[in-house]
This record gives C-alpha cells, sequence and structure tokens, in this order.
C-alpha cells in the first residue's frame, strides 16, 4: 500500500503475481514501488477481479 501523493488523501493498494517456485517476504515498507497502470489485460482493477485468475494478469490495484 502506498500513498497517492503530496495533497492527495487516500492510498494506492497492489498486488503482483509472483512466478511458481518463487516467494515473496517483507516487513514494514512497501516492495512494489512502480506497477503498469490497469488495462484490462495484464493489469487489472478491484472492479475487474473476475479476471483474476487470467494467466495473463500480472496486477491488481485497488485505489482508495
Amino acid at each position: 500500500m502506498i500513498a497517492k501523493g503530496p495533497g492527495n488523501k487516500g492510498a494506492v493498494w497492489v498486488a503482483r503475481r509472483i512466478p511458481d517456485g518463487y516467494i515473496s517476504g517483507h516487513a514494514n515498507h512497501p516492495r512494489i514501488m512502480s506497477f503498469p497502470l490497469a488495462d484490462g489485460k495484464t493489469s487489472i482493477t478491484t472492479k475487474e477481479i473476475n479476471k483474476i485468475f487470467n494467466p495473463e494478469v500480472e496486477t491488481v490495484m485497488h485505489m482508495m
């Protein structure tokens, strides 16, 4: 989860697909610093969550 930026209230929640055979672990610091904006194919918003199991989807984002 990252902030929207100076002067903007809210946050952006982002999840990235981790390839099979890999793991990710971190604490107290966001690791996803850049990500593609939603295009409806490889990067989706939570409004398109029904696409989550499509193999081409790599990023899910939600703006709060």
